[in-house]
């Protein structure tokens, strides 16, 4: 450890009580994207970020959007060091159930075990401020950073972040960098870290079938009109065989073999997660032939995700339906192109609808493929060296099952490959009650972008 980096670590674990306090205040602030009242406070989420960082020394901005903003920052240090854009998202999921909550979710409060509970804390505004308390030590105590460095915070991340791709075209010049890093991911287990390999991609769309042209009395009807809740249920119970694989046409044609190294480690790995069957209260299934790790990371799926149809109201309404409707998601895996397979299942679908109904689709702009960055990126060396220096454990090598649909963006737009470094924990209930981010991960976080600026400005140097 350098005498700096001795430097920086102290001045991070001596402001670690104000550095939670400033991160609870814009816990405060419930900025809730998908709820049009509450446009107002990711305004002000973004102008909470943009006051800090100026604060510390940054030049920031606030660019608006069609939608909701996003805040750039930077600072630049000499034009021979590499540049390094940090994103992230400011924006948080709504509540849900409130019943369900220990205490509001928008009046944060550390718990007896260190953890901050409170919507938006795990995803994403604890992980995103500890990139930005990594920068501040640099500052406070060298003057200076290793790197230069960008921020991109926007807005719209739980909405799909419908602008940021053309975000990214209109500002491309001030966006130019050599890497960007995401905290946006989970640890492999509390104390565990992971290096992440990629994600996976994702499509989808709406299938509604349509029999009579109203709702029917079923004694009347029933037994001599077709039922498309019948329909429906026999259609979609054939998009998988009894191995578990997807029978839609040409769906694994470019799906590559798991390579041999990584399936032997995912298998020791593997042993890990089936004690999620008792955590989930049901069994752990899914495709043949592969381990439950193999099949959320590298493997693609097929989901429904929600099924309607008929009288949904209390009590009984005893109808032949007119209409039913399923949504369905894939999700892929690298080479599978998301309108290849979006256009494959409707032709699937089209094929098994028996004569006599209407079949139409809502065709999801949804579509997203997966990403993935070479196992030897000089930048993942890297982050794998930090974080055992920060953790005292070397890494796991995990993919996500999960779609960011902004990685290939930053590839096919600015040109930089990005590295996933997550801080919270896998069990941090992001998305769903009680959402928390441990104020630990919150310094170890710190510490470790601390340091990884500093291997990236040396990797750069060599």
């Amino acid at each position: 450890m350098t005498e700096q980096i001795r430097q920086v670590d102290d001045y991070l674990q001596r402001t670690h009580r104000d550095a939670v306090a400033a991160l609870l205040d814009v816990l405060r602030i419930a900025s809730i994207s998908t709820q049009p009242d509450h446009a107002g406070d990711v305004h002000a989420a973004a102008r909470w970020t943009a006051d800090y960082l100026n604060r510390i020394g940054l030049k920031s901005e606030i660019w608006q959007t069609a939608g909701h903003p996003a805040v750039f920052a930077e600072k630049s240090e000499s034009a021979n060091a590499p540049t390094i854009l940090i994103y992230g998202h400011h924006d948080v999921q709504p509540t849900g159930d409130l019943s369900r909550w220990s205490s509001p979710p928008f009046e944060p409060r550390v718990d007896a075990n260190g953890r901050i509970v409170a919507r938006g804390s795990a995803d994403n505004k604890g992980q995103f401020f500890l990139q930005i308390l990594a920068v501040e030590a640099w500052l406070k105590t060298a003057g200076r950073l290793p790197v230069n460095v960008k921020f991109l915070i926007e807005g719209e991340e739980e909405i799909g972040s419908p602008n940021l791709p053309g975000l990214l075209r209109e500002r491309i010049d001030r966006l130019r960098c050599d890497l960007v890093v995401v905290s946006d991911t989970p640890l492999w287990r509390a104390n565990r870290p992971a290096i992440s390999l990629g994600t996976r991609g994702i499509t989808g769309l709406e299938v509604k079938i349509t029999g009579p042209n109203r709702d029917l009395h079923s004694g009347m009807y029933g037994g001599s009109v077709p039922n498309p809740i019948d329909v429906l249920c026999r259609m979609i119970a054939q998009l998988h065989d009894d191995r578990g694989r997807v029978t839609v046409p040409e769906f694994y044609d470019d799906v590559k073999p798991i390579p041999a190294d990584l399936r032997g480690e995912w298998r020791r790995l593997d042993a890990g997660v089936q004690d999620d069957a008792r955590k989930l209260d049901c069994a752990l299934v899914g495709e043949d032939g592969f381990n439950t790790l193999e099949r959320r990371w590298l493997r693609p799926t097929l989901e429904f995700n929600g099924i309607t149809g008929g009288y949904q109201g209390p009590g009984s309404n005893t109808i032949v339906p007119s209409t039913a409707s399923a949504k369905i998601t894939c999700r892929l895996v690298p080479d599978q192109d998301p309108v290849k397979i979006q256009n494959a299942l409707r032709d699937h679908l089209k094929s098994l609808a028996p004569g006599g109904v209407k079949v139409d689709f809502i065709m999801r702009k949804m579509g997203s493929p997966a990403y993935s960055i070479d196992a030897d990126h000089p930048a993942l060396q890297a982050a794998a060296r930090v974080f055992k220096e920060v953790y005292g454990v070397d890494p796991v090598r995990i993919r996500e099952g999960v779609t960011l649909p902004i990685l290939p963006a930053f590839r096919s737009i600015l040109g930089a490959e990005t590295v996933l470094l997550g801080f919270c924990d896998p069990e941090c209930q992001a998305h769903s009650f009680d959402e928390f981010f441990d104020s630990r991960d919150l310094l170890l976080g710190a510490r470790t972008a601390a340091r990884f600026f500093d291997a990236i400005s040396s990797n750069h140097s060599r």
